[in-house]
């Protein structure tokens, strides 16, 4: 995508920059060598983490998640979430 100049801040139809499909795989997990390639090449072009909130929108992802499994009272989930040992 880079590569061929395109916008590293388009929207897609549904109004979301690739940053949106990026972050939230890095979401409290270790992340891959591939995702963090992606997220580095992104912001290194110009991602903006402002562009239609997706800054905004990936800490009420993490939040929901982190909520969700200490609700559920699930410790290994929420480990893995937190990135604790």
């Amino acid at each position: 995508m880079l590569a061929t100049g395109s916008d590293p801040n388009a929207l897609d139809e549904r109004g979301r920059p690739p940053l949106a499909f990026a972050l939230p795989w890095a979401v409290g997990f270790l992340l891959s060598p591939v995702t963090e390639r992606i997220i580095k090449a992104l912001l290194a072009a110009g991602a903006d983490l402002t562009c239609n909130d997706v800054g905004r929108a990936l800490v009420a992802e993490a939040d929901a998640m982190v909520c969700s499994a200490a609700e559920a009272g699930d410790a290994a989930r929420l480990k893995t979430l937190l990135g604790v040992d």
